[in-house]
């Protein structure tokens, strides 16, 4: 019998994907492995899947549990190290010093190593950062039945307390910067966790001024107050050039941006920034080059769609048809006000099996999954709510725009369908139609 650690090893494909976590539990081994082959995914996560089962029945379903916690745990851990503490690093830069917790009590230790030792999930810590002191609170609270995140953010400088400013032009020394949930059970603590990073990136070093700013902001804000020169934001340094920044980042331009970064750096450089200064500008060009990676992935057309669909890289529902896999199949873009299950069942029907429906209903989600260049549809359910009718022709636009931009020019015109759902003969009518949509535009061999 193979240990538990070999086990785990081999499933760590599977433990990714809460429906093959289900399959494993429920089914024996070998099902659990055609099960997996059923819903369409690749042998070798099937076969992961299998090892999965396999730890169910030889060391029951705690282990599969224990197992699945490790893995995001992992992923934390993962998270933190690549993205927080670079982030938290910049900002010590900016500070002239290390990020060291002073309250409750003075530890001897710098945020970062704390944050390794403890793997906390909360926090409320006084901390020195050189000459500027900084508060950051970030805390369960509950309100009747109703769990929320209560934070707090506060930064103070040699000269006093930190003043931050809204849209409107109100001041504020302390920024409330937790949010609602309106969930009624309490957060998981590695929930906690995943969101305590979030805080520390929107509080620490993000280099947005909405919905509140930054400590990296504020002292940055208050160098140049103080007489020491700073860089020119990336932004308006690209917009200068007549550059869209939001395009290299949403197109995933990193070679590009990397580029232009640069440039700005050296110029900033030559024109006398000093490195504290030049600690704010690395924090907006790290957070570019992270953003615009991102986005890289999620155009990456080497990686089949339904695989980024299943790793939660967008923002959108999908479920891929059942029954036999198609010799060819397809990715319907959908937008929709309410369920996908009819056009599921069509497709099923039809024998499309493996293939996949992307709905959406939030236009921006579906935008990113149209840039992909990987869809072979736009379809359109109406409800007569408001005519929707160009979000096809926005779909096919934000793909051109996309591919365009990386060099793509062979970008194809694809069919589009639009389902007003009806009663009675006017409905079947429609799914006649789409049928015949589906014969001319998508043969299944």
């Amino acid at each position: 019998m193979k240990s538990l650690q070999q086990l785990q090893d081999r499933a760590q494909l599977a433990l990714v994907h809460p429906e093959l976590v289900e399959v494993a539990e429920n089914f024996s081994p070998t099902a659990a492995y055609s099960r997996a082959i059923a819903l369409n995914y690749i042998e070798e996560i099937a076969l992961s899947c299998r090892s999965l089962a396999i730890i169910c029945r030889d060391y029951g379903k705690d282990a599969i549990k224990q197992s699945v916690k490790s893995k995001v745990q992992a992923e934390l851990d993962r998270f933190f190290k690549e993205k927080i503490v670079p982030g938290i690093n910049l900002l010590e830069t900016m500070g002239g010093d290390k990020l060291m917790i002073v309250k409750p009590e003075d530890r001897g230790l710098s945020l970062v190593e704390y944050l390794e030792k403890s793997r906390a999930c909360t926090m409320d810590l006084g901390m020195t950062l050189g000459e500027y002191k900084i508060s950051l609170k970030w805390q369960v609270k509950k309100d009747r039945q109703y769990y929320s995140m209560d934070g707090k953010l506060v930064v103070d400088g040699p000269n006093g307390r930190l003043v931050a400013k809204d849209h409107d032009g109100r001041e504020f020394t302390e920024q409330f910067t937790g949010w609602f949930d309106g969930t009624t059970q309490h957060p998981s603590e590695d929930e906690l966790r995943s969101r305590l990073y979030s805080a520390l990136k929107s509080n620490l070093f993000s280099n947005e001024g909405w919905p509140h700013q930054s400590a990296a902001l504020l002292i940055i804000k208050d160098l140049e107050k103080r007489g020491q020169k700073v860089a020119p934001r990336l932004w308006q340094y690209c917009k200068d050039q007549e550059i869209e920044l939001w395009q290299l980042k949403e197109y995933g331009l990193v070679d590009r941006l990397q580029q232009i970064a640069r440039d700005l750096r050296q110029k900033a450089v030559g024109d006398g920034v000093g490195p504290r200064a030049l600690g704010f500008l690395d924090i907006e060009i790290y957070l570019a080059m992270r953003e615009a990676a991102r986005h890289s992935g999620k155009l990456d057309k080497n990686a089949p769609l339904v695989d980024k669909l299943r790793a939660g890289k967008f923002m959108v529902g999908y479920q891929v048809v059942p029954g036999p896999k198609a010799v060819k199949t397809y990715n319907f873009l959908l937008h929709m006000e309410w369920g996908m299950d009819n056009w599921v069942k069509l497709l099923e029907k039809k024998g499309y099996g493996g293939s996949v429906v992307i709905a959406f209903f939030n236009i921006p989600s579906g935008m990113e999954v149209a840039r992909t260049g990987q869809c072979d549809a736009f379809l359109l359910q109406q409800h007569g709510i408001r005519e929707k009718d160009n979000i096809l022709d926005e779909a096919q636009a934000a793909m051109e725009g996309a591919q365009s931009a990386l060099g793509n020019t062979n970008v194809p015109k694809l069919p589009k369908f639009k389902w007003d759902p009806g009663y009675g003969d006017e409905d079947r009518q429609t799914c006649g139609s789409f049928d015949k949509f589906l014969d001319e535009h998508f043969p299944l061999s």
